[in-house]
């Protein structure tokens, strides 16, 4: 060990970085690049993976260097990633939204992995026709941490997406865990006397 770091003191025997890669990989900090001419687009073009790049810098180095969501997501960042940045740096250094979410092609039990509350959900842009595309149920809402009113208040689906979803079904209702009576007082009344009979039919 001792001849071997002896030897990469040494020219010819040391290797002086030549990419970004070479540079990170070596201890450089993006600070230091940045001033040398470096940039994202670097990094996207040699192909450096996100895990790479998040294994080697701390999130708050890595916005300060520059990096936009575009560029993170041409280098492969997943959505377990996200739990990387704080909410303030979510929601104003990258400008996310649903739709750049959603770009990540992320499943609905993954959104609800990152654990945002409805309000930052709703904040994001994301509504239940976007959780209904990606399977919302009785049965997956679960996984949110959102009380009925959470649903209502945030994201308020229709009579329809309520029936749906499967909020009207008693059985379902209870083998999900869900407090019938509060589910009860905050359905909404129908007019509709198709989806009434199918309504007091279920419950």
């Amino acid at each position: 060990n001792w001849f071997v770091k002896f030897l990469s003191s040494l020219s010819p025997f040391n290797s002086t970085p030549e990419t970004i890669k070479d540079y990170i990989s070596a201890g450089y900090k993006l600070s230091e690049l940045q001033k040398t001419g470096f940039t994202p687009e670097d990094c996207v073009q040699e192909k450096i993976s996100w895990e790479f790049i998040r294994k080697k810098v701390k999130p708050t180095e890595i916005l300060q260097f520059g990096f936009k969501w575009k560029d993170m997501v041409s280098m492969g960042i997943k959505s377990t990633n996200l739990k990387d940045f704080t909410w303030s740096q979510i929601k104003h250094t990258l400008n996310l939204s649903a739709t750049e979410l959603l770009k990540l092609n992320m499943t609905l039990q993954e959104l609800a992995d990152l654990e945002y509350t409805p309000h930052q959900l709703n904040d994001l842009g994301f509504t239940w026709e976007i959780f209904t595309a990606l399977g919302a149920s009785v049965e997956t809402v679960p996984s949110f941490k959102m009380t009925i009113d959470d649903i209502k208040t945030y994201f308020n689906p229709s009579v329809n997406q309520w029936l749906q979803a499967g909020f009207y079904d008693k059985q379902r209702l209870q083998k999900a865990g869900w407090p019938i009576e509060e589910v009860i007082r905050t359905l909404p009344r129908t007019t509709d006397r198709t989806s009434g009979r199918q309504i007091r039919l279920t419950f």
